[in-house]
Order: structure tokens, then sequence, then C-alpha cells
């Protein structure tokens, strides 16, 4: 991937969390305990060798600007390519908030412009997966494509909830419909795309003008589908988007048990993430802990399971969680029950309470605002 340039769209907010929405983008949630959402997109260029890295942020700037610096972490601290952010700016012609994924990238036309790169990888920022670009990569130059999307095959009664790739026997991409009612293929597209340097150039070409859209999907692909340039890469690996607060959820608990559909711990795929100056997590006398993930600076002096625990949580005596996140800096104070919840960042969970909700029905969310 030394050929190509990542563009990580990092700007989405997060209307689809409900109570936990607030400031910043999904990109900067935290995630499986010691993660943020961006990690895995960041982890991904770096093991498949990609090192020429731009951030496109919005809403979470500062904080992303926070978490991922120079970008030491992930090898990407050098004097050639590393890891950059960009927001929008204003300038003479023009200049505001990315109005969708076509804009993010055309207000940003001189980067791409001014890099050597004749491939351009273009993420989204809210993904939870492993994958190697290197194979994406292969397909793509063996295809002669000007542009490949990674499609993953799903139920085909779920596959009205994403964007839905028909191909035909050469993988060549013949139509594509956004979450249809009733879809006709059960590709659904994960938000990778592809670029050949000339057809992404092509593509921006006075995008966000009044006669043309702002998204890559409704006002870029139909005509490079339409000239037959567009191929469809399948990933078989485990992936979820976590824009919206169930799969957020969902997404947790999938880390959890004997063989999990996420594996945190392969040594041959690293996660890598911003390190924190915490003591090792503590479990107290009588703590009682099983398939849960915790993290540095957590305290455990309760009942834990089937649970993360974030940087900083402390769980009381007599105090029970099951199947929950707890974000950094949550309390739980016994004697208390918390099953099926989310609580957030720096909330206190008071004794004597009771928070249960059956494993399928809609999680329970504590804010500053109380229990929802």
């Amino acid at each position: 991937m030394q050929r190509a340039t990542a563009l990580i769209l990092a700007g989405g907010n997060k209307v689809g969390f409900g109570p936990l929405g607030g400031r910043g983008s999904v990109a900067d949630m935290p995630f499986g305990g010691r993660y943020r959402v961006i990690d895995f997109a960041l982890s991904n260029c770096v093991n498949s060798g990609l090192t020429n890295i731009a951030v496109l942020a919005q809403q979470s700037a500062i904080r992303l600007r926070k978490h991922i610096g120079r970008g030491r972490p992930w090898d990407l601290d050098r004097r050639e390519g590393g890891v950059r952010i960009i927001q929008p700016y204003l300038h003479r012609n023009r200049g505001q908030w990315y109005r969708g994924t076509g804009e993010a990238l055309s207000q940003n036309l001189d980067y791409i412009e001014d890099s050597p790169a004749d491939l351009f990888l273009v993420l989204s920022g809210d993904g939870i997966y492993k994958m190697d670009y290197n194979l994406v990569q292969a397909f793509h130059v063996e295809r002669r494509a000007g542009l490949t999307l990674v499609v993953k095959p799903v139920p085909r009664t779920h596959a009205g909830g994403y964007g839905v790739v028909e191909v035909d026997a050469e993988d060549r991409v013949r139509a594509f419909e956004e979450k249809p009612q009733a879809p006709r293929s059960n590709l659904a597209f994960l938000g990778v795309y592809l670029f050949s340097r000339d057809v992404l150039l092509e593509g921006l070409e006075g995008l966000g003008e009044a006669d043309r859209g702002y998204d890559l999907v409704a006002d870029v692909l139909p005509s490079l589908i339409a000239r037959g340039e567009v191929f469809a890469y399948r990933f078989d690996g485990y992936w979820q988007d976590v824009g919206v607060l169930s799969a957020y959820y969902r997404a947790h608990m999938d880390l959890l048990g004997s063989d999990p559909a996420l594996r945190l711990h392969d040594r041959t795929w690293p996660i890598h993430t911003r390190g924190l100056a915490l003591p090792p997590a503590k479990f107290a006398p009588g703590a009682r802990c099983r398939n849960s993930l915790v993290a540095e600076g957590a305290v455990v002096h309760g009942c834990v399971s089937r649970s993360v625990l974030n940087p900083r949580v402390r769980v009381d005596p007599e105090a029970s969680v099951e199947r929950s996140i707890l974000l950094a800096g949550a309390r739980v104070e016994g004697p208390t029950v918390v099953e099926n919840a989310i609580i957030d960042e720096g909330r206190v969970v008071g004794p004597d309470t009771v928070l249960r909700r059956p494993a399928d029905a809609e999680v329970c969310v504590v804010t500053d605002g109380g229990a929802e």
C-alpha cells in the first residue's frame, strides 16, 4: 500500500447515539475498554504498510488531535508521510462544514493533488474491523478498476439497512441502491473505497457547486458505474459500523466470549492506541469477574460479568454489573444491579439502584441527565 494515500472520513456526528450524542464524532468514541473507534482504521492502514494518512475531521477535531497527536503509537511520526488531521476552513471562494462525503474530499482537493500517490483509499472512520488493504489493492490492479468498493455478504433480510451493490460474474458493479426496501442483492457496501488517482480527481471536479451534490455515493458513483469502472471486492471478516447506539453496544458484546467475533489479542494484527499513564486494573478480595474486558486504572470489588470496563472505572462491593459498558471514570456503588446498560463517562450509579432490561430490549443509558 506504499503506492496509496489514505483519507479517513472522521466527521460523522453522533445523531444515532441518542442520550450519548453530545459533542464530538463517532470516530472519537471510546471502544473496547482502551481504544477509540478511529484506532481501527488507523491500525488497519499501518498494518497494511500504508503510512500516508489524512484524517478529515469536523466536530471532533480537538479531541482527535489530542488522541492522535503526531501519530507515535501507530509509528506515524515521520519526516515523510505520517498522519495529519485536516478540518474545514474558509477560503476566498467557499468554506463551511462538510455537507457530505464528497465535499469532505473536494474541499481538500489541494492536498489530494499534491500527493504523489496513484491510489487513494477512502475510509469511513466509524467501522470496527480488521482488513488487509493490500488484498484490496491487488484486486483493484488485477481488475484494472477505476474504483473498487469493499462489500460483504449479509443475510438478505438485513441488507435493506445498507448500501447494496449488484455485480456481474466478473465482480463489476452494475447497480448500487442506498438502503432499499426490497434489496436485489445481499452485498453490503462497507464504506471502503479504493480510487485510482485520475478517477478520483475527475469525480470530485465541480462537486458541491450549484448543479452538483455533495455525496460520493449519490453524486460520483452513478457515472462511474455506467462507464463500467467500478468493481466490488468481497470481504469475509468481521465488520460493524458503530454509527448508532445499538450497533455500538452490539459490537462491544461481540468482543466477549471464549471465541470472540473480533479478536483484540491477535498479535499478528494489533490495534494500536495512545497509552495512558495509569496503574494496572485491581481486583479486590471477594471480587468476581468473568468473560469481561477491564482496562487499566479500574478497581473491582463487586461482581462483573460479560461487560467492558474502561479506564478508572470503579465497581463497589455488593454491586453487580452484567452485559454492560462502563465508560471512563464511571462508578457503580453497591448494593446495585446494572444489566444491559451503558454508563457514560464519570457518571455515578448510586446505591440501591436497579437498572435491568432484557437482553433483547433497548439498552439503558445513564448520563448526567439520568437514565434512559
